[in-house]
This record gives C-alpha cells, structure tokens and sequence, in this order.
C-alpha cells in the first residue's frame, strides 16, 4: 500500500468481517475473526487435562465476539510433548477423563444468549515430533529420542551459532527415530482418538497441526521425509489421509475437520501448497505466516484483512498475539466507529494468519 489514507477510504468498512461464514460441513461462524491457536503452557508440568486457568481464559474469548476459538495444541502422545506443560489426549477415553475437556468446551462457547452467537469451538491436535526435547519432553533424561518420519535431527542453520549452541540442540534435541509403519499406525490411532475426545466432549471439529516442523509437517517435507514406503514422496499426504478416513466415519456431520500449515514450511523444495492438501481436509485450512509479522498497524491491518477477503484469498482472519493481550478484540474492534480505527488502534501490533475455508 503506498498510500495507507487513499487505500483506507477505498476499502469496505468492518462490517464485512462481521459477516457469517458458513462451512461445508453445515457449521456457521457468527463473522470471520478467529482466535488463532496459541500454546497456553497452562498445565501441570508433565502436560495433562484442563484446568481452571484455561476455563479463565477461555470463558474471557468466549464473551469476545469471536467467530471461531481454537485451543493450543493438544498434544495426542505424552511422551512427545512441546514445553511441558501441554494438554494431553487421555490415553483411555472414560467420563472420567472427557470431563476436563467438557469443561473447556463449556468455557469456549459460554457467551451464547440471545444477544451473542457462540464461537466455533475447535480443539487442535498436534504430535511434536523430532521436537519433542529430552527431560520436558515427556521422555525424561534417559527416555530416548523422539520420533520422525525420518532420523534427521533438529540443528540450527544460523552459521553464526557458537558451539555452546549446537551442543545444545545435541543435547536437548538428538536425532529422532524413524517410525516403522506399526509406530505411525499407533500415530494415527492417537489422533483418531483425539478426534473423538473432542466429539465426545461437545466440540465442533478438530484441528491437525500440520506446521511448524512437527510430526506431520515433517512428513509433508522432501527434507525431514527421506522414507521410501508408502508414506515417502510422492504420497506424502498419506498420513494425512490416513488420519482423515479413521475421523470421518467415527465423527459425522456436523464435525469440522480443519489443517494448519506455515507458508514458510512450503518453500525451497518443499511440498506446494496445492488444492490436493486442502481437499484432503475439505472443511478449513490455516495458513500461517503468509503476511508481515512485525509491528503492523492495525490500520493498514484492517486494510489486509478487508482487502484478503474481498480479492477471495481467504475466507476466515486469525489472529495470533492481539489475542492475548485483549480477548475481546472483536467485540471491542466491531463496536469502534470506523473514524477511531486509525486514532485508537493505530499502535498496535496485529501478526495476522490467514484461514481459508475449503
């Protein structure tokens, strides 16, 4: 935009992202802000269920006016955590163990009266992959590496890293074993199972994290994917497939099934962002990372966002880091006159993503 004041006065207000948008599913989001999903590091060191801190936090989304909520990734292998303290699919389904997450549902879609129409309520699942450290990890000091599409470990690329860094990534992060196809049929049965925890605990879909050089990420890369099986490329989609064809029968319609994937994880030889990956989803895919990440005003953001969804680029806007510093963004974003977009929110910082539905 060279000219942000003509660029503005030429855009559509607002109102066009208060629209519904209604998924191939039959699912409706209320408008077309979603909160991105972030990771919360939230619970018990060692990862585990819900607890009060998330049903804060989420109860305070759910009153933002928000179209869709998207929980951190829940991660579907306990010894393959991020940061330690993730959530966790139980690794038996009870009443018992659905129940925290029952609760999380019920925070993420508590502002539905007759003056507010609920958000979507979607739960992320993820499987950290060759990044899963060691001790945090969920493996402890002496657990073993992690597990890949195939062993080729996580190292810096930055040649100005000193050795007291790489010993680090050595240490933390060594080089991961290759899943036989038994071990991704057990991947596979983990997600599915976490589809059906989150089915069996009121959600609206599910999100597979598909980014950020986790698990599948890894299998979607020429450079992490060396395999020479069925899931090697060219049918790199594969496990992706797979994890789709097990959900589908057990969870019917009205169930969203959405993917997240990095634009920045497709490019130098990795797998194109084609139709094929988003047809294997069908209802949503976010794609991260597609517009500036610094200090953006949220001015000539609003422009981006107006602008992405009028040219039919996207459907859907995420929102990563606003989020956390104001959970009632929409709410308060929709309610503005447009005159004090520019005055009250020039300052911000607004990292956006893009969610196509699909």
């Amino acid at each position: 935009m060279s000219d942000n004041k003509s660029d503005w006065e030429i855009l559509p207000d607002a109102s066009l992202l208060q629209q519904p948008v209604h998924l191939p599913c039959g699912l409706t989001l209320p408008n077309r802000l979603v909160k991105a999903a972030l990771y919360e590091s939230l619970s018990n060191f060692g990862g585990g269920p819900p607890n009060s801190q998330h049903f804060k936090l989420y109860s305070r989304c759910a009153s933002g006016g928000w179209g869709m909520l998207i929980s951190g990734n829940v991660q579907v292998h306990p010894r393959h955590l991020s940061l330690g303290r993730d959530l966790i699919v139980p690794e038996v389904l009870s009443p018992e163990t659905i129940a925290p997450y029952v609760q999380l549902r019920q925070a993420m879609t508590a502002a539905s009266d007759k003056h507010h129409t609920r958000p979507l309520a979607i739960l992320q699942l993820n499987h950290t992959g060759r990044q899963s450290p060691l001790i945090i990890g969920g493996r402890g000091i002496f657990g073993g590496p992690p597990s890949s599409a195939s062993s080729v470990p996580v190292r810096s690329r930055d040649k100005r890293d000193g050795v007291i860094s790489q010993l680090a990534y050595w240490l933390l992060l060594p080089t991961p074993k290759t899943l036989s196809t038994e071990d991704i049929d057990d991947v596979i049965e983990r997600f599915v199972r976490g589809a059906q925890l989150a089915h069996q605990a009121g959600f609206d879909g599910i999100e597979l994290h598909a980014s950020h050089g986790y698990l599948i990420s890894g299998f979607l890369s020429p450079k992490t994917n060396l395999r020479t099986d069925r899931y090697g490329f060219p049918k790199e989609l594969t496990i992706i497939e797979s994890i789709l064809n097990r959900i589908r029968p057990t969870n019917p319609q009205p169930f969203a099934i959405g993917i997240k994937v990095n634009a920045a994880d497709y490019v130098s030889g990795s797998v194109k962002l084609t139709g094929s990956l988003v047809a294997a989803v069908s209802f949503f895919a976010e794609l991260g990372g597609l517009l500036p990440q610094g200090p953006e005003p949220v001015q000539q953001s609003k422009g981006v966002m107006t602008r992405t969804i009028c040219d039919g680029h996207a459907h859907l806007i995420g929102i990563g880091q606003p989020a956390v510093i104001c959970p009632s963004y929409p709410k308060g974003y929709f309610k503005l006159p447009r005159q004090m977009h520019r005055k009250t929110l020039a300052s911000s910082s607004s990292p956006i993503h893009h969610l196509h539905s699909g």
